[in-house]
């Protein structure tokens, strides 16, 4: 009889046969758990950490109005030009001019949208009823020489600083 053969140890009994197949199964339990746990924490710390991109608020205005299809606008003014592009690409601007520039500027674009009373709501963060009065709006899918989707929202209306001036914000965007 060997020494403290009659001692009782504390603790779990461990066969030698199977004792090492138990350490292994928990430890592939683990990793099939733990390893997909991690690897989305992972994804959600970095798309987390990503900074947005602050739009342009000082864009080149042919790059602007080139995207949104505006090939011609002579005679109106141009301003209020942002651009942002992340995932998407966007642009915003606002045309001031008499309305037969106005008009001569959306047949060049090709815009075929039809105008009605009101204001989208995608447009309701950009214009100011204040400044715009008779507001009308209308949208349109525009497929620029790349065969890429253009929507086109925009508001017209007059301006309230002078009725003879019509005032158009643009909104065009890719999805």
């Amino acid at each position: 009889m060997a020494p403290f053969d009659d001692v009782a140890v504390p603790g779990p009994v461990r066969s030698k046969r199977n004792g090492g197949r138990v350490l292994w199964i928990v430890l592939a339990v683990g990793i099939l758990v733990l390893g997909p746990l991690v690897a989305i924490a992972t994804v959600v710390l970095f798309v987390g950490s990503q900074v947005f991109p602050e739009p342009d608020t000082n864009p080149d205005p042919e790059v602007v109005l080139a995207f949104a299809g505006f090939p011609s606008t002579a005679g109106l003014e141009v301003s209020d030009l942002r651009h942002s592009a992340w995932l998407d690409e966007s642009v915003d601007f606002t045309l001031r001019g008499s309305p037969d520039e106005v008009e001569r500027a959306l047949d060049a674009a090709g815009f075929t949208g039809t105008f009605e009373p009101g204001l989208e709501p995608q447009l309701s963060g950009s214009v100011d009823p204040a400044t715009v009065h008779d507001l009308h709006s209308a949208n349109d899918v525009w497929i620029n020489a790349e065969a890429r989707r253009i929507y086109r929202h925009l508001a017209r209306g007059t301006a309230a600083d002078d009725p003879s001036i019509t005032v158009v914000r643009v909104m065009a965007f890719t999805a």
